[in-house]
């Protein structure tokens, strides 16, 4: 019950359907993106934390998740092996479609980890947007 509640909440979590490469790896803004399997225990369990992050990076990065179960085609080309995976997504540079495998971030840490690593990494690792380098 608590899983459908859920499901039915406003979130800040986009659904991403067949739409994953232009939505995520044509876009130029950082994707954090949540797969997962809807008969997974540790995705419903997951799935609060993965909403409280969204608050937490909540214009830094966009957040989405996909149904591995729908649409199976995407969780292979993005390399999913296991339920929950979440995977970071930098933004397009140059137009220039991302890699279909993001960089992998742990689930196994509480909420603030995950923030400050993604946070880490979008730093690091992030390209930079044009109006940043004027």
């Amino acid at each position: 019950m608590s899983h459908w509640l859920s499901e039915m909440m406003p979130s800040l979590v986009q659904k991403i359907a067949g739409d994953f490469a232009n939505t995520v790896l044509d876009s130029s803004e950082p994707w954090l993106i949540d797969f997962y399997a809807p008969w997974c225990s540790h995705c419903v369990q997951f799935a609060p934390t993965f909403e409280r992050l969204a608050q937490i990076l909540n214009g830094q990065v966009r957040l989405g998740k996909i149904d591995c179960e729908r649409f199976g085609w995407i969780c292979q080309t993005a390399q999913i092996n296991y339920f929950p995976q979440l995977l970071l997504y930098f933004g397009s540079n140059n137009h220039k479609r991302q890699e279909s495998r993001g960089m992998e971030i742990s689930t196994e840490i509480d909420v603030e980890s995950i923030a400050k690593t993604v946070k880490e990494y979008l730093e690091e690792y992030g390209h930079k947007n044009e109006r940043d380098e004027l």
